[in-house]
């Protein structure tokens, strides 16, 4: 009875260590897949790589077997041990104690194995910090955005990687759902954007969310979300800045939420109830402020008009009264207001469209060249 329990062990041994080697060989086929990452972020998820996941848990596994089999050990002593001179249990102890040190050797060998193989697939295949790919150490990677010195990784930088070339954002087409439900269609990159072509902007920024159906705002219902974190709908002479034009497209100028440093779902709720998909976003750590423009005051008009205000955060000192001649306020093309009556630190009264203005986008430089959403 004795030797028929030991033959059973012996064959499930093998069974054992054959599901053990092939979740190696399930573990190469995952390196060689695409995951997705990219995808998963716009949903709030973490942003480690699966691989790096699924190796992290095959060596868990390994380690509990190996503690297993020294608890066998240890059984196998304590019964040599308590065997008082019995031959059948002496024996017994013996063949225990040889298979569990067999176990044991080749739990440690597929350990070691494993671990090498592992950490040379992650190098090759980049399934560590910094995506799906390596990068060349030092170099640029996408709009202020640099690769660290170990090729590994890239972070957000305030000073590099700002140029023309790597700043250029390609326009995306975002047609309108055949649904009426809010999208997300583009959030401004305040800060650039990092792999993947994800958008950066930091804790405090001024934000633009652009999408479909975000509907007229209602106060308690209608809301912007980071992950968890509802974000503070920036106001324009006391009124939200959350419009739908009437072919319902639609823009929403939020502050981004004080958050460490990550990806992070960004989500649209209208005035219905009605949550938008998820849209990544991510949140980068630098003591670098930038202005905020609120609005203009009125949103259009035409060449060489007086305007009543822009109102914003942060503006800073009055051009007028600094060195700096890259400070202003700036219509499109990069062209400067042509005058304005005061400048104070959130407020920019009668500012002058430029006679050569063309319609686009309004920004306030301060006097540090920080430019504003």
């Amino acid at each position: 009875m004795v030797y028929r329990k030991i033959r059973n062990k012996k064959i499930i041994l093998p069974i054992l260590f054959g599901i053990l080697i092939g979740s190696f060989l399930v573990g190469n086929f995952v390196l060689a897949l695409e995951t997705g990452l990219s995808y998963g972020t716009l949903t709030g998820l973490g942003a480690q790589d699966i691989r790096v996941t699924a190796m992290s848990i095959i060596r868990v596994v390994l380690g509990f077997l190996g503690v297993i089999a020294l608890a066998i050990i240890i059984y196998a002593g304590y019964t040599w041990m308590t065997a008082a001179g019995n031959v059948e249990k002496i024996s017994l102890a013996k063949k225990i104690l040889v298979n569990a040190v067999i176990g044991l050797v080749i739990i440690f060998s597929a350990f070691m194995i494993s671990s090498f193989i592992i950490d040379n697939l992650i190098k090759i295949t980049g399934a560590g910090p910094g995506g799906s790919s390596g990068c060349t150490p030092n170099a640029c990677t996408g709009c202020h955005n640099i690769c660290n010195s170990e090729g590994t990784g890239s972070s957000y930088t305030d000073s590099q990687c700002g140029e023309e070339i790597y700043c250029t954002i390609t326009v995306l087409t975002c047609p309108k759902p055949e649904t009426p439900l809010p999208k997300i269609c583009k959030i401004e990159a305040t800060r650039g954007t990092g792999l993947g072509g994800i958008p950066q902007g930091a804790s405090g920024d001024y934000i633009t969310i652009e999408g479909w159906y975000f509907g007229n705002y209602l106060a308690g219902t209608s809301k912007v979300k980071f992950g968890t974190a509802e974000a503070s709908i920036v106001q324009c002479s006391g009124s939200p800045v959350w419009n739908e034009r009437a072919d319902n497209y639609s823009l929403v100028r939020v502050q981004a939420p004080t958050l460490p440093p990550a990806n992070y779902g960004v989500t649209v709720t209208n005035a219905n109830n009605e949550v938008s998909g998820s849209f990544a976003f991510a949140i980068v750590q630098t003591t670098v402020t930038k202005p905020g423009l609120a609005c203009i005051v009125p949103g259009s008009g035409v060449n060489a008009q007086n305007l009543i205000k822009a109102e914003g955060i942060r503006f800073g000192a009055d051009p007028s009264t600094t060195t700096e001649s890259s400070d202003g306020l700036y219509f499109s093309l990069n062209q400067p207001a042509t005058s304005y009556t005061g400048w104070e630190d959130s407020l920019i009264t009668s500012p002058q469209v430029p006679p050569t203005a063309v319609s686009g986008y309004v920004s306030v430089k301060d006097v540090s060249n920080q430019e504003s959403n």
